[in-house]
């Protein structure tokens, strides 16, 4: 057992704890690792054979992980405490925004891989991994805000 296994395993009573175990245990997995480093070393060649762009254009793309990062956020914010007397749901917009910013998501990424016409493979292969990236925090967000966690 490693210092982390313990770190784990103090913490598995909260539900952060099992999050962090079930994350712990999902990045030891092949099947975790050899996708994300065949999706890497795809990023890196359609970088190298990509035109180059000007630094605005490449900015562009943070707008990929910025939904991704506000999906978790918004997760974190309403999220419900399932064991808490009386339970309030939350109301159906909050659930709706996630779904909402899945849908986002598709548009931009359909948006700025046709607006980089030079690096339209490169844009490609990061709209896939951020999407990796978006599905799993689509997840935990609706977990969240509806409390269930099957």
């Amino acid at each position: 057992m490693t210092f982390g296994d313990f770190v784990f395993a103090a913490q598995s009573s909260s539900e952060i704890g099992r999050i962090l175990r079930f994350l712990m245990l999902t990045l030891q997995s092949p099947l975790f690792w050899v996708p994300l480093l065949c999706l890497l070393v795809l990023l890196v060649i359609a970088f190298r054979r990509s035109q180059p762009l000007t630094r605005h254009k490449y900015v562009l793309l943070s707008a990929l992980p910025a939904i991704w990062i506000f999906v978790a956020a918004w997760g974190a914010h309403f999220r419900l405490d399932g064991s808490a007397k009386p339970f309030v749901p939350n109301p159906l917009w909050v659930r709706d925004t996630i779904l909402a910013s899945d849908l986002v998501f598709v548009l931009v990424g359909i948006i700025l891989t046709a607006y980089l016409r030079g690096a339209r493979a490169f844009t490609a292969v990061f709209v896939v991994i951020n999407a990796f990236f978006l599905a799993a925090m689509s997840a935990f967000a609706l977990n969240a805000v509806t409390s269930v966690w099957n």
